[in-house]
């Protein structure tokens, strides 16, 4: 069995890999510092137009998040209720 990994050591890890700060991976991945430091600390759960791009600024395929899933997704948090918060963003 594979022990989950948070997204926020994930992230960590590879911002420490290409020895950057919370700045510049804030402005590589297209977001906010303090909005990239509370997906870094687990402070809260990214949208997933966050999570593509923050994959795409690491070169990352979406699969490298697989040990950040739920093991069982019959347990994992519903969808959002408002359709809103569906919309993809511009890049």
């Amino acid at each position: 069995m594979t022990k989950k990994r948070p997204l926020g050591q994930i992230l960590q890890k590879k911002r420490r890999e290409l020895n950057l700060t919370l700045e510049e991976a804030s402005e590589l991945c297209g977001l906010s510092v303090r909005g990239y430091q509370k997906i870094e600390r687990e402070k809260n759960d990214p949208h997933f137009s966050s999570i593509l791009r923050i994959a795409a600024a690491y070169r990352l395929d979406l699969g490298d998040f697989a040990p950040c899933l739920p093991e069982d997704p019959e347990k994992a948090e519903p969808p959002a209720e408002d359709p809103k918060e569906c919309v993809p963003h511009e890049f």
